[in-house]
């Protein structure tokens, strides 16, 4: 059976439902957490926005997934705070054996209902049911990648960058040259149980990057850093800040699993692209004397990711679909926008 969890109130009940199920889900990150969506919610609805949370639920109404979607003012059907999330999907019990039925089940109810006009989920992971069983269902679905996200695996060493035998001899010595142009600095990491929110710090690189163009206003608007303090003070991020004597320089908003094995960096804020290199290598070399663990750069291939640590690439995936005839000329002139902006980007200047 399935239940549509269309308010507030509702949202609330289903807390510790959502994390029961989280625990016992597969290929689900801190973005499927019931805190990261809750957040999230609070932090960036708008009035005409639907919440539209489809909960799916066995005969005997015991919960076996999570698809945390929303409906915007047009009825498109979202999952909530897409712009932001970088790994976006349902959450699903381990449990569930009969995928097809339940991917089958939902996407009829979809169909069915007609206040949904427009299937528009972006950064889905690739792995994801949505895109392989919606993409068949749907069968005027398009589905395409328009970023990325790249991660390195990272074992117990005081040498790591010496020890990465996946990368040539001048590549690794090059990670070792550029964590030694760190060397004067320090890296201090905050953690909402050792450090209240650097408020401050975080205020100041942000006006430092707006003022250099690095980063624009809309984007570190007032709601994005309510919503990055939001985050740390509920333990989901914590904070990897690199000082130059007591001058902070970088810093990564970073997210992690409460196994501490997983780690993302998020949101990043620095003086100089240099200074936020450093970081990187800082915080990996940090990470690797703690204990084995996987780093993830996040969306976005960018070229100092790639250059520098050569990482494992994985393609995030938009999946559009239109219940109306019009809304398929959308999905087109979207797809060829997309296009036409990295072709432009490759061939700038």
């Amino acid at each position: 059976m399935i239940e549509i969890v269309d308010t507030i109130d509702k949202f609330k009940t289903l807390e510790s439902e959502w994390n029961s199920l989280f625990f016992q889900a597969k290929d689900v990150t801190f973005f499927q957490t019931f805190k990261y969506n809750w957040i999230a919610w609070e932090t960036f609805s708008t009035p005409v926005d639907r919440l539209f949370i489809i909960a799916y639920r066995t005969d005997k109404k015991e919960l076996q997934a999570i698809f945390p979607f929303y409906l915007n003012k047009k009825g498109h059907l979202k999952f909530i705070n897409d712009k932001h999330t970088d790994f976006c999907n349902a959450i699903i019990s381990k449990d569930v054996e009969a995928t097809y039925n339940l991917m089958y089940d939902v996407w009829k109810f979809i169909g069915d209902e007609k206040s949904v006009k427009f299937l528009f989920l972006d950064n889905v992971v690739a792995n994801s049911p949505v895109l392989s069983y919606w993409k068949v269902f749907f069968s005027n679905a398009f589905v395409f990648s328009q970023t990325e996200h790249s991660w390195i695996n990272c074992f117990k060493s005081d040498n790591i960058f010496t020890d990465f035998q996946y990368l040539r001899a001048k590549e690794r010595k090059r990670l070792v040259v550029l964590d030694k142009k760190s060397s004067h600095c320090s890296l201090k990491i905050f953690h909402i149980m050792n450090e209240s929110y650097p408020e401050d710090v975080v205020n100041r690189l942000a006006q430092e990057m707006m003022a250099m163009g690095l980063r624009s206003s809309s984007y570190l608007n007032d709601t994005m850093r309510v919503f990055m303090r939001r985050l740390y003070e509920s333990g989901l991020v914590e904070l990897s800040i690199l000082y130059d004597g007591d001058e902070p320089i970088s810093m990564g908003f970073v997210f992690i699993n409460e196994q501490r094995t997983y780690s993302m960096r998020w949101v990043i804020l620095y003086k100089s692209t240099q200074f936020n290199l450093w970081n990187y290598a800082r915080y990996i070399v940090e990470k690797s004397r703690i204990g084995e663990s996987i780093i993830d750069f996040g969306r976005g291939g960018y070229d100092y990711k790639m250059s520098n640590f050569r990482p494992q690439i994985e393609n995030l995936y938009r999946f559009m679909a239109s219940k109306t005839k019009w809304g398929n000329w959308y999905v087109l002139f979207k797809i060829a926008a997309s296009h036409m902006r990295k072709t432009l980007k490759k061939y700038k200047g």
